[in-house]
């Protein structure tokens, strides 16, 4: 997930804060970009100077099949909020996408 560096520390305060977006989580890593040094047009970047790359790894127990369509229903609600960040999404962190969001 890309969010633009304005929007970066409201966003990841958010998901820290959030249980239903923390649990699982295994690693939790963010890293800066200037996006002026990404050149190639297939790859979008948000429209800012700076913007944070973030990276949420997690786990669901494999024996409980229950908590799936928890996991996929945060993930999805993470999306919309990058989205409506004005952000940008890539698989496998968004693996949903429909023909507009492309």
């Amino acid at each position: 997930m890309f969010i633009p560096g304005s929007a970066a520390e409201e966003f990841v305060a958010r998901i820290l804060a959030t249980p239903s977006e923390v649990e699982g989580m295994t690693r939790f890593s963010l890293y800066t970009l200037s996006t002026y040094k990404f050149t190639r047009p297939m790859f979008m970047l948000p429209k800012a100077d700076l913007a944070l790359n973030i990276w949420l790894f997690r786990r669901v127990p494999i024996a409980d099949k229950s908590r799936y369509p928890e996991a996929v229903a945060a993930v999805r609600s993470l999306a919309e909020r990058v989205l409506a960040a004005s952000g940008k999404i890539y698989p496998p962190y968004a693996p949903y996408f429909t023909q507009p969001d492309w």
